[in-house]
């Protein structure tokens, strides 16, 4: 089984479909994945969106199921140059800072989008890498 997408030919999975979506939509990605066997098909598919959409994408294994590789993936959201005093003390303070306005709205249109129809109930969490949970 395989998708014919740029002339190669690439395992259909959720997470490649995730990851072309957003990159389609100009987000630089991660493409995380378990295994050594994959190791050159999520290459592949990094090279194939940084060539396709123009953006930074890293192919990175990592087993999620283990604290310590959950602990290397999750980086909490870093102060900008511009943020005001206030959030730069609270960002040094708790290692990253609050969600910006503009951040939760572009989730909240996410959720609204009829791509994300299938989804019945869930908790979607907006938290800057604070938490993590599969």
């Amino acid at each position: 089984m395989g998708s014919h997408q740029n002339g190669a030919s690439l395992p259909v999975c959720i997470g490649a479909a995730i990851v072309r979506n957003f990159a389609n939509k100009g987000c630089n990605v991660i493409i995380n994945y378990a295994t050594e066997s994959s190791d050159n098909s999520a290459a592949t598919l990094a090279q194939e969106l940084e060539q396709a959409y123009s953006v930074r994408a890293l192919a990175l294994r990592a087993d999620i199921f283990r604290q310590s590789a959950r602990d290397s993936l999750i980086s909490l959201v870093a102060v900008r140059d511009d943020d005001s005093e206030e959030a730069k003390e609270l960002g040094e303070k708790f290692g990253g800072r609050a969600a910006y306005a503009e951040e939760i709205a572009g989730l909240i249109a996410t959720i609204c989008n009829s791509e994300f129809g299938w989804c019945t109930g869930s908790i979607i969490t907006a938290n800057g890498g604070l938490s993590f949970s599969i």
